[in-house]
């Protein structure tokens, strides 16, 4: 993962901090794959601070991820689901059909999706 950060104080008119972040995982099933961040591509957050006083501030953010899909780590997830229907588990015991659902489930934690979020804060202080 590489990261770059910046922060500039601007005085009076406040502060501004972005920080981006980019990651290179090899892909799903190769041996030096580590399997959290499979599908992780990026990640950016802007924050703008403005004071409005000793006590306050207004703060403005965005924030970002995107998600590389792994076409593997999907195919994995989709022969798990596919194995675990065609399987005719109405003859094992529970503790077995439950563990042949886990593996596709278990796989699907790895899945990322992108999302973005903003929004603005104001943060006051309280007492000395």
């Amino acid at each position: 993962m590489t990261t770059l950060g910046l922060f500039a104080g601007l005085g009076e008119y406040g502060k501004i901090v972005a920080e981006y972040t980019t990651g290179a995982t090899p892909e799903w099933g190769e041996s030096t794959n580590a399997a959290i961040p499979t599908e992780f591509a990026s990640t950016m957050h802007v924050n703008y601070v403005y004071p409005l006083s000793n006590k306050a501030s207004l703060t403005v953010f965005y924030n970002s991820m995107s998600a590389s899909e792994d076409s593997k780590l999907r195919e994995d997830i989709a022969t798990a689901t596919a194995n675990n229907s065609a399987i005719d588990a109405s003859s094992l015991p529970a503790p077995v059909k439950t563990s042949l659902k886990s593996v596709s489930d278990k796989l699907d934690v790895y899945k990322w999706s992108s999302t973005s979020s903003m929004g603005i804060a104001l943060n006051v202080k309280f007492g000395t």
